[in-house]
């Protein structure tokens, strides 16, 4: 039987406009229910938080403001109005590619929510878990921030074994593994249905590429549909190509599917009727994962995808982002004859889901 303390859940991302900050989100306060919950948003640009501290450091000042009031007044509230807090930090301590757009800054956003752990458990004495994250932030000043935080919280989950092992490098030897909330999802629908389709997908830096992107796209996208095969592409709304793989649908007369045009669930029922997707998105690899889908994976702005490979124990190569082009015809093979893995994938995605409902029961 659940307790009758109330959660604080900071992290909604659902904001966000990807397909994995809404479904992971979604199904994240679905294994919170049925704690008493509020909820703190988070939205996706970073200068909305450029108010908070740069460095470790700086944090204790800036304490002090928030308990006199000055700043951060509704998380104040919120904080003294809960029993526990709980942090989703999905997608947060990744790498900062878009640095140039704030000034060199590590992102605000990450910088809001590891202070907000800080102030509750050090200056609030709230018990504090940090959840559902991958850890690669790529940055020394996000690091120090762990290196100090995180022995002041309750529980560490990580999503993937990679970041277990990056926490342990900076001292950090309490977190546990503990599957993407996403992995509670599952299909009603009986998976009685012809694999139609194969589904290209980007990623989070496809427009820092060093390469053509359109052009890379296109070449793939006919040398699969010469060899006979449907495609839709799967955009996960990179702000730098999203345009650029609308006209390229448009060009080639194929599905372009956009959190836009599509919702997430219905995403899944398309990878129920695909055979493979070629994708460096983690979120949209393991909806495919439960679709019995399998994914052929590429890098992003972590190792997430990376650790995704891992864990699945994938088989063939993980392509880089920047070595993609070299390796079109070596690519395009694999998504033309991968081999039929649905019910490893599906006992996989089972097994996730046992684990989480293991360890929500106790938070």
């Amino acid at each position: 039987m659940l307790n009758n303390k109330k959660y604080l859940l900071i992290g909604d991302h659902r904001t966000c406009e990807n397909y994995g900050s809404i479904a992971t989100c979604d199904q994240l306060i679905e294994l919170m229910k049925p704690r008493r919950l509020s909820i703190i948003p988070i939205t996706r640009m970073d200068q909305d938080y450029d108010y908070m501290p740069l460095e470790f450091k700086e944090f204790d000042d800036y304490a002090e403001k928030v308990k006199v009031g000055k700043v951060l007044k509704m998380e104040k509230r919120a904080i003294e109005d809960c029993d526990r807090v709980v942090i989703n930090f999905e997608g947060s301590l990744t790498h900062h590619t878009n640095a140039s757009r704030c000034d060199g800054k590590y992102r605000a956003r990450t910088r809001y929510k590891l202070f907000l752990a800080y102030y509750s458990s050090k200056f609030c004495g709230k018990e504090v878990s940090i959840i559902n994250h991958c850890v690669d932030p790529g940055n020394t000043s996000a690091e120090e921030m762990i290196k100090n935080i995180y022995p002041l919280v309750k529980r560490c989950w990580v999503r993937d074994s990679m970041s277990k092992k990056n926490l342990e490098k900076l001292g950090i030897d309490t977190a546990e593994f503990v599957p993407d909330a996403l992995f509670k999802y599952q299909h009603l629908k009986k998976f009685d249905y012809e694999r139609e389709y194969i589904c290209i997908g980007d990623t989070a830096t496809l427009g820092y590429a060093d390469w053509d992107v359109p052009e890379f796209f296109e070449g793939l996208i006919k040398k699969i549909m010469d060899k006979g095969h449907k495609v839709i592409l799967v955009d996960g709304n990179m702000w730098k190509t999203t345009d650029i793989l609308q006209s390229l649908c448009d060009k080639l007369k194929i599905k372009w599917v956009h959190v836009d045009n599509t919702s997430w669930q219905n995403l899944a029922d398309i990878f129920r009727k695909s055979k493979v997707f070629f994708s460096g998105r983690w979120h949209a690899s393991i909806l495919a994962t439960i679709s019995g889908t399998p994914s052929v994976l590429y890098g992003t702005d972590s190792h997430k995808t990376k650790a995704l490979y891992n864990d699945l124990g994938a088989q063939g190569r993980f392509y880089e982002l920047n070595e993609l082009p070299k390796y079109m015809d070596e690519i395009v093979q694999r998504l033309t004859n991968e081999n039929n893995m649905e019910h490893s994938l599906l006992r996989y995605a089972n097994t996730q889901r046992e684990i989480l409902k293991k360890f929500y029961s106790s938070l």
